[in-house]
């Protein structure tokens, strides 16, 4: 897989095949980003988010090529459930 920034890309996790399920899971005390492949993390900060990007809203967004996909935002579709603290986007309500 590949990670991207400011136009620059980057190798990254691990291949994904038909029928992964990928989960972004954002730290806001680590302000970092990361990653789990089918209920299991991908070792490793995909990004770490500046100090100065506290209190500024996160889009989710998908870059992908030749690729179909859906997207979950309260783990519904087969999802694994989430593991370390971590809450659905629809659940997150004032942390937001």
């Amino acid at each position: 897989a590949t990670k991207s920034h400011a136009g620059n890309f980057e190798k990254f996790g691990q291949v994904y095949e038909k029928g992964d399920a990928i989960t972004c899971c954002v730290d806001l005390d680590r302000r970092a980003i990361t990653y789990m492949k089918n209920g299991r993390e991908i070792p490793g900060d995909a990004f770490n988010l500046d100090k100065e990007m506290s209190g500024y809203a996160l889009f989710p967004h998908v870059y992908t090529k030749e690729a179909t996909f859906s997207i979950s935002f309260d783990g519904s579709g087969g999802t694994p459930p989430l593991q370390g603290g971590y809450k659905w986007i629809s659940e997150a309500g004032g942390f937001l």
